[in-house]
């Protein structure tokens, strides 16, 4: 495909075209090939790409390019991205502005550097003109453009039109990169709530359900004890429901403050089940995450079942720290509040026997004291396996 021919200026329509694409990259990077292929229109490019690569060693993480060739990124990543020499002058060069392959590297490396006879020769490529984008931390965009020998070279004023483009795509990416993090900050809060067996609702300002997870879906959806009408949270347990009502609304109230203490728990009566423990929090967004859209209050109730089924833990425990059957049911056993008296008794053992078994297990788990080898149990990766989802 041959996108020669510029399209420079472009009409105000096309203008805002183009930038509504490139603000949409921060949320839909599938839409990356369409935005090069109008940014390549527009400065009548034969080809454009987009590689992300580590700062400190050069090496290309993704690399995507329109036309869409995939067997070609794969091909650049895998064994060319080490050898281009314009990719790697560039990311010495100044940043935020589009450099020349000649302002980059000599004639003599052009002729001769191997990578651009069998890469850029044999397709047709013959200009090339790119720029090094920030992303923070140790990444970086490479932005680049490309024109077949058949056609003129990049003139300064396509050069600066597409200068005036990248404080856009660096703000897209720089969201993007925003989302990623807190994208893979809930999903690790969401896995470790769904392991230690807690549900978790969100309520709005108007205390209707926002958002649940799936451990507090089947807890609703179950009815009985703890149920949802019209997107609300509904108890059976009068008494409870009182002081549960109670703690939402004090909490929305503090959720719009950052001095505010405020939340406590409930315990929910079953029939023929042990209570359920509902907590209730107040839910602050920091204010450098604050929106138009979502700076109203918030509150979270977590949901623990005591009855959940769980998974074996000793077999955990007995995988990470090298323990025997005997050792791992001994150390779950102290992490559940049995004392050596205890443990001696139901095992048909001594006292002394069961001492010696929690020695080998400081020595096996790193532990100094009982309280140290209790904590491990109960907060350690151990614990985020104890509930089943």
């Amino acid at each position: 495909m041959n996108m020669a021919g510029a399209l420079l200026p472009p009409t105000p329509e096309m203008l805002s075209e183009l930038l509504l694409a490139l603000h949409g990259l921060a949320a839909r990077p599938d839409q990356l090939g369409h935005v090069q292929k109008i940014c390549g229109r527009y400065v009548g490019a034969s080809m454009s790409s987009m590689g992300i690569c580590e700062g400190r060693s050069g090496k290309v993480r993704f690399v995507d390019y329109f036309p869409a060739d995939r067997n070609s990124a794969a091909d650049y990543k895998s064994h060319y991205h080490q050898d281009d020499p314009v990719k790697n002058a560039a990311m010495l060069a100044a940043p935020r502005r589009f450099w020349t392959r000649e302002q980059l590297i000599s004639e003599e490396v052009i002729r001769t550097n191997a990578y651009l006879i069998d890469w850029c020769i044999k397709k047709g490529h013959d200009d090339v003109c790119i720029a090094r984008i920030p992303m923070g931390g140790d990444y970086h965009c490479l932005w680049a453009f490309s024109r077949g020998r058949d056609q003129p070279r990049f003139s300064r004023r396509e050069l600066d039109f597409l200068e005036m483009l990248i404080p856009h795509v660096e703000q897209a990416l720089s969201l993007h990169t925003q989302i990623d993090r807190l994208g893979v900050f809930a999903d690790i809060a969401q896995e470790q709530l769904t392991q230690s067996g807690h549900g978790l609702i969100v309520l709005n300002e108007e205390l209707q359900i926002a958002y649940l997870n799936r451990i507090a879906a089947r807890l609703l959806g179950e009815g009985g004890a703890l149920s949802a009408d019209n997107g609300t949270i509904c108890l059976a347990d009068e008494q409870a429901a009182c002081k549960f009502d109670e703690l939402v609304q004090i909490c929305m109230a503090a959720s719009r403050s950052q001095s505010i203490l405020a939340g406590g728990s409930v315990a929910i009566t079953r029939p023929e089940s042990s209570p359920l423990a509902v907590t209730v929090m107040p839910y602050r967004r920091q204010e450098s995450l604050q929106t138009l859209v979502a700076g109203a209050g918030r509150v979270v109730v977590t949901i623990f079942d005591p009855d959940r089924p769980r998974l074996d833990t000793r077999s955990m425990l007995r995988e990470m720290y090298r323990l025997s059957e005997i050792e791992a049911d001994v150390c779950w056993r102290l992490g559940n509040g049995d004392t050596l008296e205890q443990i001696a008794l139901d095992t048909a053992t001594t006292r002394e026997t069961v001492r010696s078994q929690l020695k080998r297990l400081f020595a096996k788990t790193g532990t100094n004291r009982q309280s140290d080898l209790v904590r491990l149990v109960l907060l350690g990766p151990a614990a985020w396996n104890r509930a089943l989802p």
